[in-house]
C-alpha cells in the first residue's frame, strides 16, 4: 500500500470514529493535521493539483474537527470552508447542508463586488467572473432557500448587463429565465420583491430592443408599475424603478405615438433625478436628456432640445474621464447636438458632435464590443455634415467607418440591422452626389440585408423597409429602370402597413411612399398613383408637428403632387394650392440649408406652370417675375458642381425663356442659354435633365439662327443620348427615355450644316442614328445578360462607361 493510500485510510478512520461513535480523540490528535498536510503534498507532487477524493477527505476532516471542539475551531472551519467551496463547484451533493448557504453567500458577495467593479471600470473579465460566481451561488442553494430569490435576481442583472455590453443573445434569454424564477420564488410580501420585479423588467426591455417584440415591452412596463406600487416611498430602489419605467414608456411611445405615455415618462425620469442620491442621479439625468430629446423630435419645441443638451452636458461634467458610462453619454450628447444642427443649421453643433464621437472611438479599444456602435454613431454624424458641406472626403470616411463596424461585428450581433443600415445610407448619400450606380446597388444590397437581419416582427422593420424604398428609388433616378421604382413603391407600402398608427416615424414612411407614386405617375400617367400620392402627402403634412425641421420638405412634396395633379386634370384650385404650398415650403426652409434651393426651384416650376396656363395679363406678369427671382435665388443657394444644380438651372432657364418670349427681353434669353450650357455639361448631374438643358440651349440658338451655338448644343445632346438610354436597362425603359428624341440627330445635323460644319453634321447624324438603331435592333445584349446574373457589377460597368461618355469636348463650347 502506498503512503498516500495509508494516509487516506488513517484519515477516514479518524472521521468515521467521530461521526459513528462520537469519539473525538483520534480526530483531535495533532497527528491528524500532519497527515492532511502530508497527503496534500503527495497529491500535488503526483497530480499537480488536488484530486476530488483527497479534497473531500481533507475538507471532511477539518469540518468534523471543528464540530468536535467545544465552541468550534476557527482554523478548522476556515480550512473546511475553503475546501468544500472548491468541491461545491463540481459536486454540490458532497457539501454539508450547513455550509451551502454560507458558501453561496460568499460567492454571491464576490459576484456582486465584481459586478460593481465591471460597471464602474468596464472590465469585461470581471463581468464574466461575476456572472460565473453568481451562477454558482444560485446552483448551490436548494429550492425554497430564503436567499435564492436574491441570488437569482442578482444573476439576472449581471447577465442583462453583459448582454448590453457584448450582445450575446443567450445572456438576455437566461436573464429573463432567472428573473422570472426570482419573482416566482419571492412572496408578495417579500421586502425585496420590488427589486426582483425591476430586474426582470430591465431584462425584458433589453430583449425588446433586440427582437422588437412589443409584448416584451408591455410586460416590462406592467412589471415596472407593479414594482413602483410595492416599493416603499423612502426606498433607495424607488428612483431606479421610476427611471427605468420612464425609459420603457419612452420606448413604447416610439411604437404607439401616445403622447400621454411620453409625458408620463418625462415625469417619472424627472422624479427619479430629483430623489436619487448623488451617484444614482447621474444615470437618472441621462434618462431625462434622452426623453426630452425624443419629445423634441415629436413637438419640434426647441426648449426641450436645449434642456436635453444642457442636461447631457451636466451628466458629462459629473462623470470621470475614465468612467465607462462616459462613452454612452458622449454619444447621447452628440445625438442631441446633431438634432440641433438639423434644426438651426449652425455648423458648430455638428462639429462638436463629430468631435465627441471621435473622442469615444479613440478611447475605446479595438476589441471592445461597444466600438461597433460608436463607429456607427461617428459615421452618422459625418454623413449629416456631408449633407451640408458636400465634402466627399467626409462621406468617404463615413463609409470606411461603417465598413469597419460591419467587419468587426460578430455573427448574430443583436444590432446588425442598424449597422447594415448605416453603411447603406452612406453609400446612397455618396451615390446621390457622384451618381455612381455601383454605390447605389450596394446600398440596396445592405438595405435588403438589414431587413432580413431584423426579422418579420421587429419594431424597426418599417424603418428598414422605408430605407430600402429610398435606395431603390434613388437607383431608379440614376438608371430609369421601372422595376426599381415598382419595388421601391412596394417596399414603401410595406413600411406604412407594418407601422402602427401614431408612431412618430410613420409620417416619413407615408411621405416616402407618396414620392415614389408621384415619380411613377410622371412616367406612366396612372391617375390612381397621383391621387394616392396627393392624399398621402396631405396625411403626412397634417401629422407633422408645427415647426418640425422637415416641414419644408413635406410642404414641397405636397406642392409637387398638386402640380402633377393639375397637369393631368387642369383644375386651377390644384395649381393655386401648389403655389401657396411651395411658398410655404420656401419660408420653412433654413436660409443656408441645401434643401432651400430645391424648394425655390419647385416654386419656379409651379409659377411658370400658372404663367403658361393663365390668360390674365397682370397675374401672369407677377407670376413670371416671382419665378425668375426665385430661380436666381435657387441658383445662388446651390453650390457650383452639385448634381442638384442641373435641375435648378433648367427651371430658371425655362422661366427666363418664358419671360423673354412674353416681354421680348433678349438678356433673359441669353441668361437662360448660359444656364443651360452650364447644366448640360455638369459632370455628375442627372443625364435626363442634362439632355433637356442641351436641347433647350440648342433650340433657342437655332431660333435665333445662331447656328454654331445651336450645333454645339445639339452635339452635347447627342453625346448624352447613350447615358439616357444605356444598355443596362430594359428595352421598355430605354424606349420611354428616348420618346420624343427621334429627330434629335437630324436636328443636330441640320444645325451643323447651317453652321457650315459638314463633317460634323455627318458625324452627329451617324452617332445619333447609331444610338437609336441600336435600341431598335438590340433585344438582348451582353450587358443585359450581365445585369441578370450580377447586377452590382453591371451597374459599376455602366457607371464607368458613363464617366467616359461625360467627357464633353470643350472645343464645342468655343
Amino acid at each position: 500500500m502506498s503512503e498516500e493510500d495509508l494516509l487516506l485510510w488513517a484519515l477516514r478512520v479518524r472521521i468515521r470514529t467521530f461521526s459513528e461513535r462520537g469519539d473525538s480523540a483520534l480526530l483531535l490528535d495533532s497527528r491528524g493535521v500532519a497527515e492532511t498536510i502530508r497527503l496534500l503534498e503527495l497529491a500535488r507532487l503526483q497530480f499537480g493539483d488536488v484530486p476530488l477524493n483527497v479534497a473531500y477527505i481533507v475538507a471532511s476532516f477539518h469540518w468534523c474537527r471543528h464540530k468536535a471542539m467545544p465552541g468550534g475551531s476557527r482554523d478548522d472551519f476556515e480550512e473546511a470552508f475553503e475546501w468544500f467551496g472548491a468541491i461545491a463547484r463540481t459536486e454540490v451533493a458532497l457539501v454539508p447542508s450547513e455550509l451551502r448557504g454560507m458558501i453561496g453567500q460568499r460567492w454571491a458577495d464576490e459576484g456582486r463586488a465584481l459586478f460593481d467593479r465591471a460597471r464602474s471600470t468596464g472590465d469585461l473579465e470581471s463581468l464574466d467572473t461575476a456572472v460565473d460566481a453568481l451562477r454558482e451561488a444560485v446552483h448551490l442553494l436548494p429550492s425554497g432557500h430564503p436567499d435564492l430569490p436574491g441570488y437569482l435576481s442578482n444573476l439576472g442583472g449581471a447577465l442583462g448587463y453583459r448582454f448590453d455590453m457584448r450582445g450575446r443573445a443567450q445572456d438576455v434569454e437566461e436573464a429573463i429565465t432567472v428573473g422570472r424564477q426570482a419573482v416566482a420564488a419571492a412572496s408578495a410580501a417579500h421586502p425585496r420583491r420590488a427589486g426582483y420585479l425591476q430586474n426582470l423588467a430591465v431584462a425584458l426591455h433589453l430583449r425588446f430592443e433586440w427582437h422588437g417584440r412589443l409584448s416584451d415591452l408591455d410586460t416590462a412596463i406592467a412589471l415596472g408599475r407593479e414594482a413602483l406600487m410595492v416599493v416603499p416611498a423612502d426606498s433607495h430602489w424607488r428612483p431606479t424603478i421610476q427611471g427605468n419605467l420612464g425609459m420603457s414608456l419612452r420606448s413604447r411611445f416610439q411604437q404607439t405615438g401616445r403622447m400621454d405615455e411620453l409625458d408620463e415618462a418625462i415625469g417619472l425620469v424627472r422624479a427619479a433625478a430629483d430623489s436619487a442620491d448623488p451617484e444614482a442621479r447621474v444615470g437618472c439625468l441621462s434618462g431625462v436628456a434622452m426623453t426630452l430629446q425624443l419629445r423634441f423630435e415629436v413637438s419640434g419645441q426647441l426648449d426641450d432640445l436645449d434642456e436635453a443638451i444642457a442636461t447631457s452636458r451636466e451628466v458629462l461634467a459629473a462623470i470621470p474621464p475614465d468612467h465607462p458610462d462616459r462613452i454612452s453619454e458622449c454619444s447621447n450628447l452628440a445625438s442631441a447636438l446633431g438634432k440641433k444642427f438639423d434644426r438651426v443649421g449652425d455648423i458648430s453643433f455638428i462639429d462638436e458632435a463629430i468631435s465627441l464621437c471621435r473622442e469615444v472611438v479613440t478611447a475605446t479599444p479595438a476589441d471592445d464590443p461597444n466600438r461597433i456602435d460608436l463607429l456607427s454613431n461617428l459615421c452618422i454624424s459625418l454623413r449629416a455634415r456631408f449633407d451640408r458641406s458636400d465634402d466627399l472626403t467626409e462621406i468617404d470616411e463615413a463609409i470606411a467607418l461603417a465598413r469597419e463596424a460591419v467587419a468587426a461585428m460578430p455573427a448574430g450581433h443583436t444590432r446588425r440591422a442598424g449597422i447594415f443600415t448605416s453603411l447603406g445610407v452612406c453609400l446612397r448619400a455618396r451615390s446621390e452626389r457622384t451618381t455612381d450606380p455601383g454605390d447605389a446597388s450596394e446600398a440596396i444590397a445592405w438595405a435588403r440585408a438589414a431587413v432580413d437581419a431584423a426579422g418579420a416582427d421587429h419594431a424597426i422593420r418599417p424603418n428598414l423597409l422605408c430605407n430600402l424604398s429610398v435606395a431603390l428609388r434613388h437607383r431608379f433616378n440614376l438608371l430609369r429602370e421601372l422595376s426599381d421604382l415598382d419595388q421601391a413603391i412596394a417596399a414603401g407600402r410595406q413600411s406604412v402597413e407594418a407601422c402602427r398608427p401614431g408612431v412618430i416615424d410613420r409620417t416619413r414612411y407615408i411621405s416616402v411612399l407618396a414620392t415614389g407614386l408621384k415619380i411613377r405617375y410622371e412616367w406612366q400617367r396612372q391617375t390612381a398613383d397621383i391621387d394616392e400620392a396627393t392624399s398621402l402627402d396631405r396625411e403626412a403634412l397634417a401629422a407633422l408637428p408645427e415647426g418640425h425641421s422637415e416641414q419644408a420638405i413635406y410642404l414641397g412634396n405636397l406642392s409637387l403632387a398638386l402640380r402633377a395633379k393639375f397637369e393631368g386634370e387642369q383644375k386651377w384650385a390644384d395649381l393655386d394650392e401648389a403655389i401657396t404650398t411651395a411658398r410655404a415650403s420656401v419660408a420653412a426652409a433654413l436660409l443656408d440649408h441645401p434643401v432651400r434651393a430645391a424648394m425655390l426651384s419647385n416654386l419656379v416650376a409651379v409659377l411658370v406652370a400658372r404663367f403658361e396656363a393663365s390668360a390674365r395679363l397682370s397675374s401672369r406678369l407677377v407670376d413670371i417675375a416671382e419665378a425668375v427671382r426665385a430661380g436666381r435665388a435657387a441658383v445662388a443657394a446651390m453650390r457650383p458642381g452639385h448634381p442638384w444644380r442641373v435641375n435648378v438651372l433648367v427651371n430658371l432657364g425655362i422661366a427666363l425663356r418664358a419671360r423673354s418670349v412674353w416681354m421680348g427681353n433678349s438678356s433673359d434669353l441669353a441668361d437662360a442659354v448660359a444656364g443651360w450650357q452650364e447644366a448640360a455639361v455638369l459632370r455628375g448631374g442627372p443625364s435626363m435633365e442634362r439632355l433637356t438643358a442641351a436641347q433647350q440651349w440648342a433650340e433657342v440658338c437655332a431660333s435665333q439662327q445662331n447656328w454654331p451655338e445651336a450645333a454645339d448644343g445639339y452635339g452635347v445632346a447627342v453625346d448624352l443620348l447613350p447615358l439616357v438610354a444605356w444598355r443596362g436597362t430594359t428595352r421598355a425603359t430605354r424606349e420611354q427615355s428616348l420618346a420624343g428624341r427621334g429627330g434629335l440627330a437630324a436636328q443636330a445635323a441640320a444645325a451643323s450644316i447651317a453652321a457650315d460644319q459638314h463633317d460634323r453634321a455627318i458625324e452627329l447624324l451617324e452617332r445619333g442614328r447609331s444610338v437609336l438603331w441600336s435600341q431598335s435592333l438590340e433585344t438582348r445584349s451582353d450587358l443585359w445578360r450581365l445585369q441578370k446574373v450580377a447586377s452590382g457589377l453591371a451597374a459599376k460597368l455602366a457607371w464607368i462607361r458613363e464617366q467616359l461618355d461625360r467627357s464633353v469636348d470643350p472645343a464645342r463650347l468655343n
